[in-house]
Order: C-alpha cells, then structure tokens, then sequence
C-alpha cells in the first residue's frame, strides 16, 4: 500500500510554529509562558496575592492584593527580572511595575 502526500501538507509542529509568530498570539503565548515562570519560582504563597500580570512591550506589572509584598517585591525587583528571564530562557522581560 502507498501513502500519497499531498505537496502542500506540514506536519504540526511547523503549524504550530507558523502560527505563533503571528504577533497577536506570539504576546498572548509569552503572557502564558510569563504567568506560568512566576507561580514556578515564586510558589503558592505568593501568586495567592498576585491579582494579575500583563505584560506589554517588555514591562511586566504584577497587580498585588498586598501593600507589604509590594514593597518586598520591589526591594528585589532586579532579582525577579533576573529570576524569570533565565526560566523563560530569554531577555523578555526589561522591567517591573508593581501595582
């Protein structure tokens, strides 16, 4: 029996691939990724005060439930960015804004 490809099939991976260098869904990809690095290195304790992350032209602000974390957060604030650039594995992340 012969298989017959069609010349205009990919697999998925190069759709996938495709598909997220789309520029809308490449920030909306990087938010997750960026979400996903801050409750993996800054555990439960943490993201249960972190209202919500955006992130917009490489500036991260963390929304906090808690006036004291922020001001914790923000004496380490070079660290952070340290922290989950190198769980990402690239220079997404240039700034903080702690809200």
């Amino acid at each position: 029996m012969t298989i017959f490809k069609r010349q205009n099939e990919k697999s998925l991976s190069d759709l996938v691939k495709e598909l997220i260098h789309d520029p809308k869904i490449l920030n909306k990809y990087t938010s997750v990724r960026i979400e996903k690095a801050w409750e993996e290195n800054f555990g439960a304790q943490i993201s249960k005060h972190t209202h919500k992350l955006n992130y917009y032209q490489r500036i991260l602000t963390v929304y906090l439930t808690s006036s004291v974390l922020r001001h914790e957060l923000l004496l380490g604030k070079a660290k952070i960015i340290k922290t989950l650039n190198e769980t990402l594995g690239e220079e997404l992340i240039d700034d903080i804004y702690f809200k």
